[in-house]
């Protein structure tokens, strides 16, 4: 039986995912490369419906900012809180010494050594790194240019969906 992304989509029952691991079941395979049927699938508790969530034009604020933090060595953190609809970005600060020479490497070079599966990549991944690096590279001591006197960002998220910055 061919597995059929669209099986979690739709559906009139009510589920709790409390962990979902997709292996072979999330996989096609094309020329020979292996490819995620799903890139990214999101669950609204409000309506009890999943949808697809890795087409959103609209990411949420401070992109670069959420992605140079993942050169820090911070770790992962939760930054968005359901409850009171905000997201914090707090301080951190990354060594900037490499961003310069990443600025000026080849496409190709950037996809091999900053993807673990270069081949799926979506065609964006490349412009969103070089962003980034140009982002680090602009605010080479965050916690002096960015996070000035050492504060958060912290965006509310407004009715009609956007955000805002709070003071």
């Amino acid at each position: 039986m061919k597995y059929s992304a669209n099986c979690l989509l739709n559906r009139k029952e009510k589920f709790n995912l409390k962990l979902c691991i997709n292996t072979e079941l999330n996989t096609t395979n094309r020329n020979g490369i292996n490819y995620p049927i799903i890139y990214g699938i999101g669950y609204e508790i409000k309506n009890k419906k999943a949808f697809w969530c890795n087409k959103f034009l609209n990411k949420g604020p401070d992109m670069l900012a959420r992605s140079a933090r993942h050169f820090s060595d911070g770790g992962n953190i939760q930054i968005y809180d359901p409850l009171s609809h905000k997201l914090t970005i707090g301080p951190f600060s990354y060594v900037s010494d490499f961003v310069k020479d990443c600025l000026s490497l080849p496409r190709k070079s950037l996809l091999r050594y900053f993807s673990t599966s270069p081949e799926q990549e979506p065609v964006h991944f490349v412009d969103n790194l070089l962003e980034t690096f140009k982002f680090m590279y602009d605010h080479q001591s965050p916690l002096e240019t960015y996070f000035i006197n050492n504060k958060p960002k912290i965006y509310s998220k407004q009715l009609d969906g956007s955000w805002k910055e709070e003071d």
